[in-house]
């Protein structure tokens, strides 16, 4: 199965569907419970095509941020299975 973006407005993970990124979660990371998941907001695949900004260092001031921006597709490419990014930390 192929692999996608997978978001709930706060932290992106890419899996292969809803059920293997609730293993991710539940099983694999220990981040959720599984009555958490079920209940937490809705996640959402992320449309292949859509661009994904994440900013690296956003700790330093705005002018020295890196901004690393691909598609959905290119960053499932690059860095596969597992957690991409959040807005939380």
């Amino acid at each position: 199965m192929a692999l996608s973006c997978f978001t709930d407005d706060y932290d992106t993970w890419i899996a292969e569907s809803l059920d293997d990124l609730k293993k991710l979660l539940v099983e694999e990371h220990s981040i959720l419970s599984e009555i958490d998941f079920e209940k937490d907001t809705e996640w959402r695949q992320i449309p292949d095509d859509e661009v994904i900004k994440i900013i690296r260092d956003q700790y330093l001031p705005e002018e020295d941020w890196i901004i690393d921006e691909k598609t959905a597709a290119e960053w499932v490419e690059h860095n596969g299975r597992g957690f991409l990014c959040s807005t939380e930390w």
